[in-house]
């Protein structure tokens, strides 16, 4: 029997949106509308995925017009992609318009959208992000980053007195993988090995779980549903496994849900 394993990494995040926001789903996701205090609108936002998507536009308390970012539909799959928006417009509290058509300098902050845009300051090129941008982390800590055309170059977090390099802003946890894959190779057994005939197809466990900062696995539970008995040697073979690189955020290590299928193909 033959075990190949394909890995599918969903990070695990919330969002305090408050409680001046409603949604509104649709067919392609959900239209979430932000208010003031005072009732007015601040922005209606269309999410996809968890996601924003298409042209934003927010206002601020008296109405004046305080940004228009554009997200793309997909968030980038590598590093050398560029952040998935871009910055097309943004005018400080006083009025004055800092970035126009997408070019200038931006003291940036949307409180709203800080789960996705990161308060900072620096230039913008092209509705882009270029050179040096720094700024201060709503959880604490200083960071300064380089930015080329979107694509982030490098950067270091000062937080608690240590440095924290790096050149991705998220990491999703991996597994050693040579480790991981002889492990399930060479571990997988039947709890009834007279039920090995039921399995003679390819079939997929979607297995979800905790990894750790240290890399430690738990919480290991069946995401999808195949065969109780596969089901349950999955999680085992999990569970059991060496330790994953843990998730890595600004270059911290940090806890995250993992979503991955285990696919087993039988009768080889």
């Amino acid at each position: 029997m033959r075990v190949c394993i394909i890995i599918i990494l969903v990070a695990s995040a919330s969002f305090g949106y408050g409680q001046d926001s409603t949604d509104v789903e649709t067919e392609d996701g959900s239209i979430r509308t932000y208010r003031h205090t005072s009732g007015r609108i601040m922005a209606k936002v269309v999410f996809s995925i968890g996601s924003p998507v298409g042209l934003v536009s927010i206002v601020y308390a008296n109405g004046r017009p305080h940004a228009e970012l554009e997200f793309s539909v997909h968030a980038p799959a590598h590093r050398q992609e560029p952040e998935p928006f871009r910055i097309l417009n943004y005018w400080n509290e006083s009025g004055k318009q800092t970035v126009k058509e997408g070019n200038g300098v931006v003291t940036m902050k949307l409180p709203i959208l800080e789960a996705f845009v990161t308060p900072g300051v620096g230039k913008v090129l092209s509705g882009l992000k270029e050179g040096v941008w720094k700024g201060n982390l709503q959880n604490g800590g200083l960071y300064e980053e380089t930015y080329h055309k979107g694509v982030l170059v490098e950067g270091t977090l000062q937080k608690d007195g240590t440095t924290y390099r790096y050149q991705k802003i998220s990491e999703p946890p991996n597994p050693n993988k040579d480790e991981f894959y002889a492990h399930i190779s060479n571990d997988i057994r039947y709890p009834q090995p007279g039920k090995k005939a039921e399995f003679q197809g390819d079939e997929k466990v979607f297995i979800e779980f905790t990894v750790g900062i240290d890399g430690s696995i738990s919480n290991v539970k069946v995401a999808k549903s195949t065969y109780p008995d596969l089901d349950a040697e999955v999680v085992r073979l999990v569970s059991t496994s060496p330790p994953w690189i843990p998730a890595h955020h600004r270059g911290i290590p940090v806890k995250q849900l993992t979503i991955f299928p285990i696919k087993i193909t039988a009768g080889q």
